[in-house]
Order: structure tokens, then C-alpha cells, then sequence
């Protein structure tokens, strides 16, 4: 069966019509369907031209997205977009349109509750969990330390 450049272009609209999407989504969905690589630069091209994809709008989205739902610290959310191949100025934009006071509520409320879910432990393994924990959500080390009252060497 032949693929139709046609054919790729109104599959892949209807999709991101339906879904925010990137340029590396888009080139992954293509490879994984085994869409033709003479057809993909100018897919995109197409898609760009259409607004159908919108690396800006993605970023602003997608940041916005792993903040609110998946309670996602800055450096993971970063991360994440650089995973996307999302241009570091872009990635800076999308970080700086989160509310900064929402942020730091949102991290001071992760981590109270991880300190009272640590209640029983040692003073200095709390310490530890507590900082595994906020790396592990991308949260920035010396937001946490002031959050929690830790300095480098005090316990909580």
C-alpha cells in the first residue's frame, strides 16, 4: 500500500487538532508508522504553517499540565521539555509563565506532607528522604531546605 503525503497530513491534523503537540511527537508518530523520511520535513512544515503544532504553545501547555496535575518541581518539568528537543529559551518561557507564589505553595504543601508522613523517623534518615523525595519531583534543593528549616547539616 502506498502512503499518500495527502493522507499523512490529515491524519496528522486530526491528531493534533484533537491533542497539544510537539515536533518530536510528531516525528516519533511518523517513524513508529513507518511514514515514508522523504515526507517528513515537509509534514512539518505543513503542520507548522497550519498552527497545528506550535513548539511555544506546547511548552507553555505542557509546563502548565506537569505543575498542576503531576505536582512537578521546575527541574523535572525542564527535563522533561528537553526530552522533547524544546529550545532552551522556549523551555525558560513556558517555566517563567508558572505563578511563583502557586509554586511555592504547591512545594511547601508536598513537603509538609512528606514530613508528617515521616513522623517515626530518625531525625537525620527524615532528612535524607525528604531531600531523595524532592529530587525526585524536580523540586529546587534550596527551596526545600528553606521550606523544611534544613541547613547542611541541621535535622528536622
Amino acid at each position: 500500500m502506498e502512503i499518500k503525503l495527502n493522507q499523512v497530513l490529515v491524519a496528522l491534523q486530526r491528531i493534533c487538532s484533537k491533542q497539544e503537540k510537539c515536533r518530536a511527537d510528531i516525528v516519533d508518530y511518523m517513524l513508529r508508522k513507518q511514514i515514508p523520511e522523504a515526507f517528513h520535513q515537509q509534514v512539518l512544515a505543513q503542520l507548522t504553517a497550519g498552527r497545528f503544532i506550535d513548539e511555544e504553545r506546547y511548552a507553555r501547555a505542557a509546563a502548565k499540565d506537569k505543575f498542576m496535575l503531576n505536582r512537578w518541581g521546575k527541574m523535572k518539568i525542564r527535563h522533561f521539555l528537553e526530552t522533547k528537543q524544546i529550545s532552551g529559551e522556549i523551555i525558560e518561557k513556558a517555566l517563567d509563565d508558572l505563578d511563583e507564589s502557586d509554586y511555592g505553595k504547591m512545594i511547601e504543601e508536598e513537603m509538609h506532607d512528606k514530613i508528617s508522613e515521616l513522623s517515626g523517623e530518625k531525625p537525620g534518615v527524615r532528612v535524607l528522604k525528604i531531600l531523595r523525595f524532592a529530587a525526585s519531583r524536580g523540586y529546587e534543593e534550596e527551596m526545600v531546605r528553606k521550606i523544611c528549616n534544613i541547613s547542611g547539616t541541621d535535622d528536622l
